[in-house]
């Protein structure tokens, strides 16, 4: 148990290697209403061609990566498609901007999707390609006295379903033997073309 625990941790230091988390500042003036001279930034926050999309075991708060960022409206709209992970997860909550609580911005709103195999394209596929088989966010913002510039997005993410042994469900777990066994076995993103179940 206890190398499974190390091989874990070692696990959940990879997946946060690439983080694009980032300290951001707190606006002094808590108005929801819009601003004149609020506007976001059109080619800020962008991402590593060489970061890896993470596959995230458990509960853990996380940026994402940035895959599509579209300003309009006179800069006074923005688009942002994130990628949390590899899915299929459980589900986000916590859901923040600039570490303030989406729900508390009026001018905001987001989409998710898990990352389940039945998870459709997005619409600008032909743009960006596909995001299948990961858990993502679709992100609207109205630039206004709490969100202006580029947004930081991060959110608590209740990782990957995995199939436990012990009681045959497909579901969230925690349990370290359990997470091992699914990237060990894996043949997207584990061992999996080099390791059966008979060798576990």
């Amino acid at each position: 148990l206890k190398a499974g625990q190390g091989l874990l941790a070692g696990l959940y230091g990879a997946s946060l290697g690439g983080s694009l988390w980032t300290a951001t500042h707190h606006p002094k003036n808590n108005s929801n209403s819009n601003s004149n001279s609020a506007t976001f930034d059109a080619l800020a926050n962008t991402v590593s061609s060489r970061d890896r999309i993470p596959i995230i075991y458990g509960t853990r708060k996380w940026g994402g990566f940035l895959t599509w960022h579209d300003v309009y409206d006179s800069k006074k709209q923005i688009q942002k498609d994130i990628i949390w992970c590899e899915g299929e997860i459980s589900g986000i909550s916590d859901v923040r901007a600039n570490d303030i609580v989406m729900s508390s911005i009026s001018s905001a709103s987001y989409t998710f999707k898990p990352g389940s195999i039945a998870d459709e394209h997005p619409d600008n596929y032909l743009t960006v390609g596909s995001y299948r088989r990961c858990a993502w966010s679709r992100f609207h913002f109205t630039a206004n006295d709490l969100v202006s510039g580029n947004p930081t997005v991060t959110a608590v993410v209740k990782g990957k379903l995995i199939t436990d042994t012990r009681t045959n469900s497909y579901a969230y777990s925690e349990n370290c033997s359990m997470c091992v066994r699914d990237y060990l076995l894996s043949k997207r993103y584990g061992a999996g073309h080099f390791i059966s179940t008979s060798e576990l």
